[in-house]
């Protein structure tokens, strides 16, 4: 099964994004920071769900360097944040997920993205 990366500080709904990935069948890894999230990427993971304001690094930020690294230069990225972004912020994402969002919603999302990887 296809595994994806959530970058997620707040710890109750990186939990709630782990179990519902999980129980769908993915491999989650996890990272509560930027610089971890850049670290677990290195282990090229089907795709990554990443808070903006990750601390150490932020989400965008995360994105441009994974953007910039041949091996995650066509890594899916989803976007997540409590405040409302402008286009410029999610330049090179895939999708953006305002919070509060549904965890179906993010479930649905990360299918639609993984579809080739799952039908493998």
């Amino acid at each position: 099964m296809p595994t994806i990366l959530i970058g997620e500080d707040d710890e109750f709904l990186l939990q709630l994004m782990n179990v519902a990935l999980a129980m769908e069948g993915f491999n989650v890894k996890v990272a509560r920071d930027g610089p971890s999230a850049l670290a677990l990427a290195a282990e090229r993971p089907d795709a990554a769900l990443l808070d903006v304001f990750l601390p150490g690094a932020t989400g965008t930020e995360v994105l441009r360097a994974l953007r910039g690294r041949d091996a995650t230069r066509d890594l899916p990225v989803v976007l997540m944040s409590g405040v409302d972004q402008s286009g410029a912020a999610v330049e090179g994402a895939q999708a953006f997920f305002r919070k509060p969002f549904t965890i179906a919603s993010v479930v649905q999302t990360m299918k639609q993205l993984l579809r080739p990887a799952l039908a493998r």
